[in-house]
């Protein structure tokens, strides 16, 4: 019973429904954009382990007590755990793709009709690519507002690409949806979840 309180509680961690991984993820990739705007990338990059622990935190504040007093099945949880390794496989898979974009773009020679296609049709590529993103964590957690974060990353992209708008632009957008999007998420769980002392 221990272990698996104690597999529910981490993978609680991870819960979408209060909208801090929206937050969370909308602020890291809001602070990509504005560091390539200034020329200081390594600023955005810093932002994910800066952050990971205030998000946990957060998790923990909000969702402490209420996993504390809570009971669950062993299918519900098999389920989580198995939410959670296929997050963390999607996540692995979208970093593999992208270190073979990064080494593509850095050394032309070695695929140069490649490079020049992701050259020329960079921010569709990106676009796309985040949109299959938003839908294969969507289709995971089975959460519809992800399926709509997949259409305004193609929409955004793809009007960044039409109208020559920066990199840089279209990424601080995205961003700025998914962190508006998250505190509006986060305000109506605050307002219309059970209270954290589970009455």
């Amino acid at each position: 019973m221990n272990t698996t309180n104690g597999i529910r509680r981490n993978l609680t961690t991870y819960d979408r429904q209060d909208g801090l991984g929206d937050i969370f993820a909308g602020i890291c990739i809001l602070f990509a954009g504005l560091s390539l705007s200034i020329d200081m990338p390594w600023f955005g990059g810093i932002m994910v382990p800066v952050l990971y622990p205030v998000w946990k935190d957060a998790k923990a504040r909000i969702r402490g007590r209420r996993i504390e007093g809570s009971q669950s099945s062993a299918p519900q949880v098999n389920r989580e755990r198995q939410t959670f390794i296929m997050l963390a496989l999607l996540g692995g898979l979208t970093f593999i793709l992208g270190l073979l974009v990064f080494g593509t773009m850095a050394l032309p020679s070695l695929m140069p009709g490649i490079h020049t296609w992701l050259r020329d049709y960079f921010l569709l590529f990106l676009g796309g690519l985040a949109a299959l993103l938003f839908l294969a964590v969507g289709a995971v957690i089975r959460h519809r507002r992800f399926y709509l974060y997949a259409l305004a990353s193609l929409a955004i992209f793809s009007i960044g690409f039409l109208f020559n708008f920066s990199f840089e632009i279209t990424l601080t957008t995205l961003g700025a949806i998914l962190l508006i999007t998250g505190l509006f998420v986060l305000l109506r769980f605050l307002s219309e979840g059970p209270a954290l002392d589970g009455n």
